[in-house]
Parts: structure tokens; C-alpha cells; sequence
């Protein structure tokens, strides 16, 4: 931005662009004194301002150094800061993140595939006398020259002809939101750090070190807006803030998300910092577009090649950590929104080579998690080894993804794949113990990774009765289904109780938007166990877990301000009410007339179907329906297409 400073300004100018209050509140800006603001803002006593010059008044300036010895972007260029990294290194045996950054020259890097990267290496290298090492104008960048197979990156254009790509994306919205937050901008920049970023690492060091610091106000106003949409849910976790009253998050957000579409008309490496930010934001309620910036930012890894493997290329530990860490956290992004929005998983296994994250802080080395460089205190990140486990976690949620969404299964693989799951989840269960033993500061996420081990088991359960009615037709195997139905129903029931027993400090922590969604598929299982089984014991059962409940997330959405239940209640509440009214008294269930668990060895291959009745449907399927209660179902859900007619659960891929 820059001050205005003329003699006067003709009416509707386009040459001599108003300033940014009027245009923002679309009134005339007219300038009467020479040298002087606007009438507006002297009636205001605020300078007056105007946009910077256009991208082709600006596209001779030179690059700016970003104090780490590379090549950046200038600040009055489109990007304020694209990535924490820096640009092109010097050397060109690695490519840096900032190659896919933004560059003077409006160019990006995005890699190629392998058949191809094998193509370019053997050409160059029969066809050029050059010494790789002293390549610095090839279109051809190599990353890794493994010999299991080469990283190549080549350079394309950055924007479509013509294109002129604004200033910096999302700055008439960032200039709402920093009004609205006035002068507690820093500390909600704080909060996220101490909160949310320990938790979901997907920013660098370098890049988080400059939001803490004196600088922070140059970094790209599309990542800010959605930083600070992100923090709205857990205002209340400062005793700074809590002192003000909240600020409308539906209206921030609704800010953040028009912020992050500007930035998409030319994405960038940024663009993966604002989506995945932007899908773990709170409240999830826009689940087409969570569900497209997921597969968005999926792709935009790819392209940029997060997926490849960063230890044996020539760049710093700080670097190839930040890309690990990166990875990671666009996988647990499209696993959990794969399991909870019913859509296929966009990584498939095998297609990716990056281990997992080292569980240890993920503080700037720089700063050693103490101090900026100006002394403003930073967070010191604690959440660490819940965001090990969660990858570790997300990785076997990945493995059982498949068999949700095979339409023709074979049984015999899928036992044999959850056998392995078996085993994996156990191994993860005592390395998780292991972790929490040797935690020596507060975890903000244990109380999510609890929730998320818990659906996973939830979904492992599912998949067993699924694989043993798949047999049924080869095999008289009653007591086998019998088993997986208890199973499944207690596997439902612990993963209600335990949101229903959350304290309001766990509430408060760092919760993943996904679990509402997952929150809903547990409702609904239970549910069902409700309303099919004809064992009267079972139902009241479940009908007071349902109750419990049900009132305890009302108490959570009350008195916590925790809104990851309401799309259970809005979904399910009705439901639970109706169960509840066809549940016999518990005084007329006698205790000795049947067991609430049954035991198979207890029962007849014929009793062994009890939870279900004649016409249910098949309890595997993960689109299964109540077929009980579908006036209510189709008041809450809506129609079906005709293409699925007789389904009536429409997006449950459990």
C-alpha cells in the first residue's frame, strides 16, 4: 500500500484508483486538497491509501534476499511470503520447496513421472558434454539421482497467458478480519501456535518463526485469514481473549474460504499450507468443498513432490524435515476425510516413499522453542508424539480403506488383510502406551487420538462382520458372525461413552473436524443394534447409552461451546428419542433371563441372528439402511437418487 499524494482525483477514475476504505465501502473517493487525504478519511483522521502498482509496474523490480542466503519474493510482489524455505538453491542436485514458489521470472517446478524422469536422465546424460553440477539454465532439475529411481523436476509456466495474478491474495479480507480482531491480532497468531500447529505441523520452522516475530505482517494474507478462522473455536483458551467477546465464526470463515479461492487461481506451494488448514478448521460444515480442497491439496503434493522420499537429497535437515512432516499431514487429511465423507482415498499405497515423521518437538532450530529473534516468546510445541501416533494411526486406517470401498471383495483377502491389521493395531497400541509414559509436557491432542483409535477399531469391527456374512454362502458360520456383531456393538458403545464422559479440559483441546462425521457413523450403528436385535436386554441397553448420550452432547454444545456433536443431534437426536420410546422399562427386564453380551457358547446357530430381524439388511453393507424408521430417516436425510433406490443411509462409508 502506498499514500496518496496528488492534486486532486477525477470522478471514476481508473487511472488514479481510489483508496482502499472508499472502494471497500464502495463510495466516492474525492480528493479536494492538495497533498491531503481523501475527504472520507480526513473525516476519519486515518491515512489514506491506495494499491500498490500493478503486477507489470512491479515485474522489473529485483528479487529480494529473505535473510537466509536465498532468492524471495519482494514484498510488493504477489506473494508476501510464499513458503519458509526460500527459492531456487545454488546447488541443483536437490530441488528446495521454494522451487515451487512463486519467481521473478513466473515460472514453477513440478515433478515428473518416473517413466519420464528415467527418460530425461538417460537422454542428458548421452546427450550433453555439461557437467550435471553446472546445468543451472536445464529445464531439468534433478531432486535424487537414486538408483531405485530417479526425482526430476521440470519447469513450466506458472499462470495461464494473459493471466495477471493479483498483489497478494486475500488482502481485502485479511483488512476485514484484523478489524474485526483490532489489536489482538499477535495473539491469536500465538494461540494457533500453541495450540493447533504442535498438533498439525504443516507450516515450516522458518515460516513459523516469521509469524512470531517482527515480520509476521508480511506473510501472505490468504494463509493469515485462514490461521485466524482457525483459532475462532478456541478463543475462549486465552485468558487475552476470553476477556472479548467472540468473534462470528461462520462470517470469518466464510472471509477465509473466498481468501484461499483467490489464492487457487494460481496455486502455488502456499496453497497446500492454506487447504490443509483450511479442511482441519472448525466448525466443518462445507463438506463439497472440504471435500474438494482435500483432493486438491492431495494433488498439489504430488506435483510437488511430497511424496518422494527427501533424506538422501543434498539439502538441510531443517528442509527435509519440514516435507516429511508436510506429507503427513496431507495423509492423515485424506484418510480421515476419506473415512468420514465417504469418498475414495486420493494416496494410494505404494505410490509414496516417506517414512514416517521421528517423533521429537518440532520447534525452529533457530529459535530452540523459546524466543524469536525480537524476544516474543513461542509456543513450545507439546504435541509432538500425538501427531507421531495419529500418522502411525492414519497409516493403518489407510490399509483397511480398500475394503471399504471395493465393490467386489474377495472374503479370503480381506481376513487376511485384517489379520494384518490385527497385528498392526497392536503393535500401535503398545508404541502409543510407550509414548504417553514418556510425555513430559501436556498433550493438546490426546484426548482426538484417543477418539481416532477408537474409530478405527469402530471400522476394523464393521469390516469383520462384513468379511464373515461374506462367507456365509461357503460356510455355516454362525457363531463367527454372532462374535463380530458383539464385537461391533461394543465397539460402537465405547466410542459414545467416551465423548460422553469428555471433561471440559478435553474439550477444549485440539479436536480434528472429522469427528463429527465419525461421531454420526458410531450413532448410527448403535442404532441399528437398537432397533434389529430382539434380544430386549441389548436394546435398553443401547437405548441408554444413545440417551446418555445425546444429553451430554447438548451439555458439551451448551455450556463448552464444543460443536463437533451438533451433526449428530441435528442427524440423529430424533432417532434416539424414538428408540428410546419403544425400549421396554428397565424394571421389566428380568437380569437372569438373558445376559446383555451373550456368550456364542451359549447359543444356538439359530439364536445366534438375534440382532437382526427378518427384514434388515444385510449388516455389513456400508450404506445399510433403518428400514424401521424411514419417515423420520427421510425428513432428516432427504430423497436418494433413483440410481440408489432402496439405500437409505447416503454417505456412511462405514
Amino acid at each position: 500500500m502506498v499514500s496518496i499524494s496528488m492534486e486532486h482525483r477525477p470522478y471514476r477514475s481508473h487511472k488514479v484508483p481510489a483508496c482502499s476504505r472508499c472502494r471497500q465501502r464502495k463510495i466516492r473517493c474525492k480528493i479536494d486538497l492538495p497533498n491531503q487525504p481523501c475527504l472520507f478519511c480526513r473525516e476519519k483522521g486515518v491515512a489514506c491509501q491506495i494499491p500498490s502498482a500493478s503486477p507489470e509496474d512491479s515485474s522489473n523490480s529485483a528479487p529480494a534476499s529473505n535473510g537466509n542466503g536465498t532468492t524471495g519474493f519482494n514484498p510488493a510482489k504477489r506473494r508476501r511470503h510464499d513458503l519458509d524455505v526460500g527459492g531456487p538453491s545454488v546447488s541443483v542436485a536437490a530441488i528446495p520447496i521454494g522451487a515451487a514458489a512463486d519467481n521473478s521470472s513466473g515460472k514453477s517446478a513440478i515433478i515428473v513421472g518416473p517413466a519420464v524422469a528415467e527418460d530425461v536422465e538417460i537422454i542428458q546424460r548421452h546427450m550433453s558434454i555439461t557437467p550435471q553440477s553446472q546445468r543451472h539454465n536445464s529445464n531439468a532439475t534433478y531432486a535424487s539421482e537414486d538408483p531405485g529411481g530417479s526425482v526430476v523436476y521440470v519447469t513450466i509456466p506458472k499462470y495461464r497467458r494473459g493471466f495477471r495474478p493479483k498483489l497478494d491474495t486475500g488482502d481485502k479480507q485479511r483488512e476485514i478480519i484484523e478489524q474485526i480482531f483490532g489489536p489482538f491480532k499477535k495473539e491469536a497468531i500465538r494461540l494457533y501456535f500453541e495450540l493447533v500447529h504442535p498438533c498439525f505441523p504443516v507450516i515450516g520452522d522458518d515460516l513459523r518463526a516469521q509469524l512470531l516475530g517482527p515480520q509476521w505482517a508480511k506473510v501472505n494474507s490468504a494463509l493469515l485469514c485462514n490461521i485466524y478462522a482457525s483459532i475462532v473455536p478456541l478463543w475462549d483458551r486465552s485468558e487475552i481473549l476470553r476477556l472479548h467477546p467472540r468473534p462470528d465464526s461462520d462470517y470469518i470463515w466464510n472471509l477465509a474460504v473466498s481468501a484461499l479461492q483467490e489464492d487457487s487461481t494460481s496455486p502455488s506451494f502456499s496453497t497446500i499450507f492454506l487447504c490443509s488448514i483450511n479442511v482441519i478448521g472448525r466448525p466443518s460444515l462445507y463438506y463439497v468443498g472440504n471435500i474438494a480442497n482435500s483432493s486438491r491439496v492431495v494433488a498439489l503434493a504430488h506435483s510437488f513432490g511430497l511424496h518422494r522420499d527427501p533424506r538422501k537429497w543434498n539439502k538441510s535437515a531443517t528442509e527435509k524435515e519440514t516435507r516429511i512432516r508436510m506429507w503427513w499431514c496431507i495423509f492423515i487429511v485424506d484418510a480421515w476425510s476419506s473415512v468420514s465423507y465417504g469418498t475414495p482415498p486420493n494416496i494410494v499405497k505404494g505410490c509414496y516413499d516417506v517414512q514416517l515423521p521421528e517423533p521429537k518437538p518440532v520447534s525452529s532450530p533457530k529459535t530452540n522453542g523459546h524466543s524469536s529473534a525480537n524476544g516474543y516468546p513461542l509456543p513450545s510445541p507439546c504435541c509432538s508424539n500425538s501427531f507421531y501416533s495419529l500418522c502411525s494411526l492414519s497409516q493403518i486406517l489407510a490399509e483397511m480403506l480398500p475394503m471399504v470401498y471395493n465393490l467386489n471383495p474377495d472374503p479370503a483377502l480381506m481376513i487376511e488383510t485384517l489379520k494384518t491389521t490385527a497385528v498392526m493395531l497392536r503393535r500401535w497400541e503398545d508404541a502409543a502406551a510407550d509414548s504417553a509414559r514418556r510425555a513430559a509436557t501436556k498433550d493438546y491432542a490426546s484426548s482426538n487420538l484417543q477418539f481416532c483409535y477408537l474409530s478405527v477399531k469402530l471400522l476394523f469391527s464393521r469390516l469383520s462382520l462384513r468379511a464373515a456374512w461374506l462367507q456365509t454362502s461357503h460356510v455355516n458360520n454362525a457363531g463367527v458372525i454372532h462374535e463380530c456383531l458383539v464385537d461391533l456393538q461394543l465397539a460402537a458403545t465405547k466410542v459414545l461413552e467416551y465423548v460422553s464422559n469428555l471433561t471440559q479440559a478435553q474439550l477444549q483441546e485440539f479436536w480434528l473436524p472429522y469427528t463429527s462425521h465419525l461421531l454420526v457413523v458410531a450413532t448410527m450403528i448403535l442404532l441399528r443394534c437398537a432397533v434389529e436385535t430382539e434380544n430386549q436386554a441389548i436394546k435398553v441397553t443401547c437405548a441408554a447409552t444413545l440417551m446418555s448420550l445425546k444429553d451430554n452432547l447438548e451439555l458439551h454444545r451448551d455450556d463448552h461451546n464444543w460443536e463437533l456433536g451438533e451433526l449428530c443431534l441435528e442427524r440423529c437426536a430424533e432417532l434416539i428419542v424414538r428408540v428410546q420410546s419403544t425400549a421396554p422399562p428397565v424394571t421389566t427386564i428380568n437380569p437372569e433371563m438373558v445376559p446383555i453380551i451373550p456368550t456364542p457358547g451359549a447359543m444356538t446357530d439359530d439364536d445366534a441372528f438375534q440382532f437382526l430381524n427378518d427384514s434388515s439388511l444385510m449388516p455389513f453393507d456400508p450404506l445399510g439402511g433403518f428400514d424401521a424408521i424411514d419417515d423420520i430417516w427421510t425428513n432428516l436425510f432427504g430423497n436418494t437418487p433413483q440410481v440408489m433406490d432402496g439405500v437409505n443411509i447416503s454417505a456412511m462409508p462405514l
